[in-house]
């Protein structure tokens, strides 16, 4: 398992083949990003190559538009990520994307979690919800209002 506070920087991470092992990489801030030219992980070696992968990033990137992350699994790959940007070698399975935190999407973390007002409300992107609202932990403070309001309907 790799796994860090802010960001990820892969140049190769592999296992015996693509059909045995298990890969976690976990960034929990900033994101996973690929270091190598793309052309060069789409040639030669992927990414990430395992026969199982599992990449997290709730609240940061996984991969970006220009150089997204190239996987090698025999199996489909298990992403947690709001839009991932991931492509597959060969037989790569489609990969399982989860958008939102904690294996779950953003609507049913907040209409589970007692913030069904969230489901009629239209979420923009997941920066818009608190993300202390996902903590069970007393210490943290729950507002009023843990989605943000529009600007127009903001205290100044």
């Amino acid at each position: 398992m790799i796994r860090a506070q802010d960001r990820i920087d892969l140049e190769l991470v592999a296992t015996a083949s693509r059909s045995s092992g298990s890969v976690s990489i976990i960034a929990d801030r900033l994101g996973v990003f690929g270091l190598r030219p793309v052309d060069q992980a789409i040639r030669g070696p992927a990414d990430v190559a395992a026969g199982q992968i599992n990449i997290q990033s709730a609240f940061g990137s996984v991969g970006t538009f220009d150089r997204p992350i190239i996987v090698d699994s025999a199996a489909a790959p298990q992403i947690l990520n709001l839009k991932p940007f991931i492509n597959g070698l060969g037989s790569t399975p489609t990969s399982q994307v989860t958008g939102g935190v904690l294996g779950s999407s953003a609507l049913d973390v907040a209409s589970s979690s007692g913030l069904s007002s969230a489901v009629q409300t239209l979420i923009d992107t997941l920066d818009e919800i608190d993300p202390g609202v996902f903590k069970n932990d007393e210490l943290v403070e729950r507002e009023e209002s843990s989605i943000a309001l529009p600007e127009t309907q903001r205290k100044r």
